[in-house]
């Protein structure tokens, strides 16, 4: 990490930030959430974030388009890990 400092201080904070951030998530989590047998296997065969878990809502499913996901994915992000320009998403309501 010394080297990576002194040659591409740039990548180096960026390394900084991501080992920062997965800390704070694997201590964030540990204090107050414990996964049963069955969540774990939930989350490691069907997918999820279980730190969004009790704090936001799926308001929606994506069933086609996936390539815009992937183009929204690619955007240049700030330090926030939000992209530099708004994605405005319309959403269409289907009625069954």
């Amino acid at each position: 990490m010394a080297r990576l400092k002194k040659e591409d201080p740039r990548a180096f904070n960026e390394l900084l930030r991501d080992i920062k951030q997965k800390i704070n998530f694997e201590y964030s989590l540990s204090d107050y959430i414990e996964f049963s047998d069955a969540q774990r296997e939930a989350y490691t065969s069907i997918g999820g974030l279980p730190d969004l878990d009790g704090d936001y809502t799926v308001f929606g499913e994506v069933v086609e388009g996936f390539d815009v996901i992937d183009k929204i994915a690619a955007l240049k992000r700030d330090e926030n890990d939000r992209p530099f320009t708004d994605v405005v998403i319309k959403v269409e309501e289907i009625m069954q």
